[in-house]
């Protein structure tokens, strides 16, 4: 894609629950949303009807990179849960069962923000997202409908493609397909860099099934992923400040 123009928007909220797809019983959470996740919130912004998206924002089409902004943390809590198996029971006749669910907070301050980067091939869609990024016709949560949420717009950004041999230092989550056999950077100067690594799905096809996944990479003292790449990345620049991205996909 010849990709010359982003949109740049906020997604902030209190708590968050992105559930991870691989789970049980126990209901574990990524630390960022998914590309699932906030294609949906996208969606939910415009208007659209549930699981009437998918190919509108297939990877062929649309490109989102992500940056988490504010540090997190996580931690388990148990919820009571009505026990339900048909339609009869949902006036609560059966009783509660009691589920782990990991929840993330902010580690700091009493928000948790990500930066999305936008592109769609559609202008009419970034169009659209630009007017409705701030007030959505269906409302946003992080991942669970208790865990309301709410976008904010930034800006638009010019982005240059660059290609280095170096290692280059990355503001977006690093999707670790597009790094070099043991690429990642470990220590930066006197710094050691910690990265935690999580399978998350890419796209679901019109039935909901996932048809792609990938790992990701994300440094978790809240400092760029350094990498030597195999593939092109992204210059951004918007508001006097300039960030290195990967698209997720």
């Amino acid at each position: 894609m010849d990709i010359k123009e982003l949109f740049v928007f906020d997604l902030i909220g209190t708590f968050a629950h992105f559930r991870k797809y691989y789970t049980n019983s126990s209901s574990l959470s990524y630390t960022f949303p998914p590309r699932t996740v906030i294609t949906g919130i996208i969606a939910a912004a415009l208007g659209m009807d549930r699981d009437s998206y998918y190919s509108e924002f297939s990877v062929d089409k649309c490109k989102l990179a992500v940056s988490v902004l504010s540090p997190v943390r996580k931690s388990i809590h148990t919820v009571n849960y009505l026990y339900v198996k048909n339609l009869g029971e949902l006036t609560g006749k059966s009783g509660h069962t009691q589920v782990p669910v990991e929840i993330v907070f902010p580690k700091k301050g009493s928000e948790i923000r990500y930066r999305v980067y936008f592109y769609h091939r559609e202008e009419a869609i970034v169009k659209a997202l630009k007017q409705r990024i701030e007030r959505p016709i269906y409302p946003i949560y992080f991942g669970i409908s208790e865990f309301i949420a709410k976008g904010e717009k930034v800006g638009d950004a010019s982005a240059e493609e660059l290609v280095s041999d170096l290692p280059v230092s990355v503001n977006s989550v690093l999707n670790l397909d597009f790094t070099q056999e043991n690429g990642l950077v470990l220590r930066e100067k006197e710094k050691v860099l910690r990265y935690i690594s999580e399978v998350m799905p890419l796209e679901f096809d019109t039935h909901r099934r996932l048809v792609k996944k990938a790992k990701f990479v994300y440094e978790v003292s809240h400092e760029p992923v350094i990498a030597k790449l195999k593939v092109p990345y992204y210059r951004v620049s918007y508001l006097g400040k300039t960030d290195n991205i990967l698209f997720m996909s």
